[in-house]
């Protein structure tokens, strides 16, 4: 026989089954919607199981006044969208923790976060998908096959657009404005006259190699330029 598993609808907020996003988590069951009200929700948020988090686009705020990272994503297959995830008060954490594989973060805003917009660290398959970025940007650490799954596009840094290229050679890249620019096994090519200003790493080079930057402003950025085994 088949047995047909249907995912459960938890609500989160004002006059809500839930008025923390953690407490809806814990109570939660694997592959879950929670769905998260308009208002500002001041946590540290963990997801240790597979489930889906929506918030009320352009309405919803996660913050947090804690020395820790705002959303910590540790189980793999999750999504979220439709949050502003902001103000994160120390430079060693983050906006956004990823720690696993095969998640989807889409539609959402970062916003000041002192110490990275998303850190992602030793995970795969994860997808970025039009999402923003003021003060704030894109950090990962990792593998070059775990660099090379990662799937990011449609990113802006203060609305100029958040470039992840893979395998590109001999190749030049040229362009008055860019919010981060980022290169994943590439080699041989040539970025001139782009600027690029208040983001988490400016340019990266990730296993890029006899590549060169040219007549180029990066300005009030964390780190200007960022080379991992490049």
């Amino acid at each position: 026989c088949m047995i047909q598993v249907t995912a459960d609808v938890l609500t989160v907020g004002p006059n809500q089954q839930f008025t923390s996003i953690q407490s809806a988590i814990d109570a939660a069951e694997h592959f879950d919607d929670i769905i998260v009200h308009c208002g500002i929700y001041n946590e540290s948020i963990q997801i240790l199981k597979p489930l889906n988090l929506y918030g009320e686009p352009g309405c919803t705020i996660l913050t947090n006044s804690f020395d820790n990272d705002i959303l910590t994503i540790s189980a793999n297959n999750c999504t979220i969208s439709g949050f502003t995830i902001k103000n994160c008060i120390n430079e060693s954490y983050s906006g956004l923790y990823i720690l696993s594989d095969g998640n989807t973060i889409i539609n959402n805003n970062f916003i000041n976060n002192s110490g990275w917009g998303i850190y992602i660290y030793h995970c795969s398959q994860n997808i970025l998908l039009n999402n923003s970025f003021t003060n704030d940007g894109i950090c990962m650490v990792g593998t070059k096959d775990e660099w090379l799954s990662m799937n990011v596009t449609g990113n802006t840094v203060h609305g100029n657009p958040l470039l992840w290229l893979k395998n590109h050679h001999s190749q030049t890249i040229h362009n008055s404005s860019i919010g981060q620019l980022i290169l994943v096994n590439c080699t041989n090519c040539l970025i001139e006259n782009i600027t690029i200003s208040e983001t988490d790493q400016g340019i990266v080079f990730a296993y890029t190699s006899n590549s060169t930057i040219t007549d180029s402003i990066l300005q009030n950025c964390r780190f200007g330029i960022r080379l991992q085994y490049a």
